[in-house]
C-alpha cells in the first residue's frame, strides 16, 4: 500500500513539475530591442532592432521617442523556424537634440506561443551627446541589445584600436527651404506683384490669348520646380500651379490664375436685342438629343448643336446683361426664337417665344400661367368658371407645337383639343337643353309631315273632283 501511495504521490510530482514548467517556458520573456549604439551624438544616426522569437502570433508596437525622435515599429510578420515564427522589425532614427531616447514597448503589445500569452514588455534607453569637437558623434562599442523585457545591455565600449578613438561625422540636415526666388509670365502681370509668401496670383488676358509661358526659379539650389514652361490657354479661368521640392521632400504650391477674357466676338440681334455668341461652352447642360455642329453667324463659323430628331438647330448667346441661354437658328433667317427645356408632370417639352398670332385664342388670354409649380407664359380661360384651368403652348420631343391642358386642383396635364373645359353641372344642364330641343324639333317634325300629308290629300281630293267634272 505504501508503494502504491508513493508511486500515485511521484506521478503527481512530475506532472505538477511537468505543468509549472511548462507554464513558466511558455510564459517567458520572448522580446528583444537591440540598438546599433548605446550613445550617440546629435543628428547621428542609431539603428534599432525589435524582434520576439520562438511565438506563433505577435501584435507587438514599440515606441521610440525623446531627444527629437517619435517613431513607431510594429511587428505584423516573420520568418518560420520549425512550427514557431521570429518577429522582427528595425527603424534608423537620428536625434535633434542632446537627452535620452527611449525604446519601449506598448502596454497593449502582446505575443502567443503554444495557446498562451507571452511576457513582450521591454525597454531601452540610448544617450544622446553634443557631437565631440572632431565633428563625430561618440559612440560606445557598437550595438547592443536587450533581452528578457528589461532594459539590460550589451556590455558596450567605444570602438577602439591600439587605444585611439574613432568618431563619425554627423550628418548635415537636408534643406527644408522650397520658396520660389522668382516668378514671371509671359503675356499680362501677376497680380499682386511677386513675393516669396504669396501662394496665389491672378493675370488678365485679352480673348484672343491661346497660350501663355509661365516661368519660375527656386530660392535654393538643392530644391526643384515643377509646372513651368509652355502652357495652352481657354476663354475663361486657366488655373496653373508651379511646384517647388526642397531638399528635404516639403513641397510648397504657388498657384497663377489666368483669365482669358469671355467677351463675345460675334453678336447677333433677336427682339431689339443684341446677343453675343457665348465662347466658353465648358460644361454647359445639353438639351436631350442634340449634338455639337457649327452654323454661320454674322460671316463666322460658331458652334451650335443640331437634333435629328427634331430637325431643330440651336446656338448658345448672352444678351446684354450677361444672362445666357439656348436658341433656336435656321439659316437664312438667324435666331428665330429662345429655347428653354423643362419637364412638367412627367413630359419633356421646350418653351419657346410666341409670335403675335400665336398668342391669341378664342376665349382665352395670353399671360403669366403657374403650372406643376413652374411659371411660363400661357393662357388663362376668361370665364371666371374655369380659374383652375389653363392651358400652354410648347415644342415636344419631336419638335412640334402642341397645346396642353393644365387642371390645378388634380394637378394634371393633357392635350388640349382647342375646346373648352366644362363643369358637371354645365354638362347636365347642356345635355337636358340639348334633349328639351330634340323633343321641340321631332314635334314640329311631326307638324310638319301631317300638314305635307294633308296638303298631298287635298290636292288629290281636287284633282279628282275636276276630273269628273270634265267627264259629265
Amino acid at each position: 500500500m505504501k508503494k502504491i501511495l508513493k508511486k500515485i504521490s511521484l506521478s503527481l510530482f512530475i506532472m505538477a513539475f511537468t505543468i509549472i514548467n511548462s507554464i513558466f517556458v511558455v510564459n517567458a520573456s520572448a522580446t528583444s530591442i537591440s540598438v546599433s549604439a548605446s550613445q550617440v551624438a546629435v543628428n547621428s544616426n542609431v539603428t534599432i532592432t525589435v524582434s520576439v522569437a520562438n511565438v506563433n502570433t505577435v501584435d507587438l508596437t514599440a515606441n521610440i521617442t525623446g531627444a527629437g525622435v517619435n517613431k513607431t515599429i510594429r511587428l505584423v510578420d516573420g520568418s518560420m523556424t520549425g512550427d514557431l515564427k521570429t518577429f522582427s522589425s528595425s527603424v534608423t532614427v537620428k536625434p535633434t537634440t542632446t537627452g535620452t531616447i527611449n525604446v519601449s514597448i506598448a502596454g497593449s503589445s502582446n505575443a502567443v506561443k503554444e495557446g498562451s500569452y507571452v511576457d513582450v514588455s521591454g525597454s531601452r534607453n540610448i544617450t544622446v551627446t553634443q557631437p565631440s569637437s572632431g565633428g563625430g558623434s561618440s559612440s560606445s562599442g557598437g550595438s547592443s541589445s536587450s533581452s528578457g523585457g528589461s532594459s539590460s545591455s550589451n556590455s558596450g565600449s567605444s570602438s577602439s584600436s591600439n587605444n585611439t578613438t574613432t568618431t563619425k561625422e554627423p550628418e548635415k540636415p537636408k534643406s527644408s527651404d522650397n520658396n520660389l526666388a522668382s516668378l514671371s509670365v509671359s503675356a499680362g502681370e501677376l497680380s499682386p506683384a511677386f513675393s516669396t509668401d504669396v501662394t496665389e496670383y491672378n493675370v488678365a488676358l485679352s480673348g484672343d490669348a491661346t497660350s501663355i509661358s509661365i516661368n519660375a526659379s527656386a530660392s535654393d539650389s538643392k530644391a526643384s520646380v515643377s509646372g513651368t514652361g509652355d502652357k495652352e490657354l481657354k476663354v475663361g479661368t486657366n488655373p496653373f500651379v508651379v511646384s517647388v521640392t526642397a531638399e528635404n521632400g516639403a513641397v510648397k504650391n504657388y498657384t497663377i490664375n489666368v483669365n482669358v477674357d469671355e467677351t463675345p466676338t460675334v453678336y447677333t440681334t433677336y427682339n431689339g436685342q443684341n446677343l453675343g455668341v457665348v465662347r466658353n461652352i465648358e460644361g454647359i447642360a445639353l438639351p436631350a438629343s442634340f449634338e455639337q455642329t457649327t452654323a454661320t453667324i454674322d460671316g463666322q463659323e460658331v458652334t451650335a448643336w443640331t437634333s435629328n430628331l427634331m430637325n431643330k438647330t440651336i446656338v448658345y448667346l448672352q444678351n446684354d446683361a450677361g444672362e445666357k441661354n439656348f436658341y433656336l437658328y435656321e439659316d437664312g433667317k438667324g435666331v428665330t426664337s429662345k429655347i428653354v427645356a423643362t419637364a412638367i408632370l412627367g413630359n419633356n417639352v421646350y418653351i419657346v417665344d410666341l409670335n403675335e398670332e400665336q398668342q391669341k385664342l378664342d376665349g382665352l388670354t395670353y399671360t403669366e400661367v403657374t403650372v406643376d409649380n413652374q411659371t411660363l407664359m400661357g393662357f388663362k380661360f376668361n370665364d371666371e368658371d374655369f380659374s383652375n384651368y389653363s392651358v400652354i403652348y410648347v415644342m415636344n420631343e419631336s419638335g412640334e407645337m402642341v397645346y396642353y391642358q393644365y387642371e390645378s386642383t388634380q394637378n394634371t396635364l393633357q392635350l388640349y383639343l382647342n375646346g373648352a373645359p366644362i363643369s358637371r353641372e354645365a354638362y347636365e344642364k347642356l345635355n337636358k337643353d340639348l334633349k328639351d330641343s330634340q323633343k321641340k324639333t321631332m314635334v314640329l317634325l311631326v307638324v310638319a309631315g301631317v300638314g305635307v300629308l294633308t296638303a298631298v290629300a287635298s290636292g288629290a281630293y281636287v284633282f279628282m273632283l275636276n276630273k269628273k267634272s270634265k267627264l259629265k
